[in-house]
């Protein structure tokens, strides 16, 4: 039996003075503080597990909004995400674009999620925020970023090198807050991961992966024993590098349970069912 167990952590940084980012963390989100920093942990033991984290765009209260909206509409897919993921896709573009029409302008907001149940994981994103996994001590990134540098490399227009430097490496190809008229959103997925016992996974904004590089991110993840170590660790590590954009990170670990802990689940499945 493998125990899942989390954190999130996210803080507006050293430039910014709004926090456009947005977490979903087994139905817990962001506060809405914009001043202090936000950690949680989540322990509880599920049937299943959703995680997200949004980066809103589109300016100040536009881009938050967006983030919200996208992680609000979760609640409603939480139990079979899985199953869903096209509809719930579908409906918070829906729900953003009709933001979008009654304030005018533009807004949008970035995805990248986690699904875990029955000891399997899938992996959706669309934009560049990102979704690691961390396995006997390689790190692995699981999303796609959809932006139009890394659409030019795989066209062999540019090296991988120019992508992280290249002017167009933050204009995004898919986000949340697309109008079905203009462009298709297809999120990228990968599905039917088999956990395995010290498994760590890493959901983060831009605001991370752009202060540290992978080899930090792969070391902060490795030194940290619990989801609220590594959350904070990567967290503060990301301040520290400069901050110049809203940091936000979701933190989960996979760890064998213990004979006490398996005694104890028995017995409350057990109960459970004779209720």
């Amino acid at each position: 039996m493998l125990l899942i167990s989390s954190a999130a952590a996210t803080d507006v940084g050293k430039v910014r003075e709004k926090n456009e980012d947005n977490f979903y963390l087994c139905g817990k989100m962001r506060d809405g503080n914009e001043s202090e920093p936000t950690l949680l942990r989540d322990d509880t033991r599920r049937d299943a597990y959703l995680y997200a984290v949004c980066d809103g765009m589109g300016g100040e209260l536009c881009g938050e909004l967006a983030s919200e909206i996208a992680v609000t509409a979760l609640d409603g897919f939480k139990d079979d995400f899985d199953e869903r993921a096209e509809e719930y896709f579908e409906y918070a573009n829906e729900l953003v674009c009709r933001e979008i029409r009654r304030q005018g302008g533009r807004m949008g907001t970035t995805f990248a999620g986690l699904w875990i149940k029955d000891e399997k994981a899938r992996a959706y994103n669309a934009g560049d925020s990102r979704i690691y996994l961390l396995r006997g001590g390689h790190l692995m990134q699981l999303s796609e970023d959809h932006t139009q540098a890394q659409l030019m490399y795989k066209q062999g227009l540019i090296s991988k090198e120019e992508v992280k430097t290249h002017p167009f490496r933050n204009r995004l190809t898919q986000h949340i807050g697309i109008f079905p008229q203009e462009l298709e959103l297809v999120p990228h997925a990968v599905v039917n991961i088999p956990l395995q016992a010290g498994d760590r996974f890493l959901l983060c904004s831009d605001g991370l992966t752009d202060m540290l590089t992978e080899e930090e991110i792969r070391s902060l993840m490795s030194e940290g024993d619990t989801p609220t170590a590594i959350a904070g660790s990567l967290l503060r590590s990301a301040l520290e590098n400069g901050g110049r954009d809203n940091v936000t990170v979701i933190a989960v670990s996979v760890d064998k349970a213990s004979s006490e802990d398996e005694e104890l689940f028995s017995f409350l499945k057990d109960f459970s069912d004779w209720s």
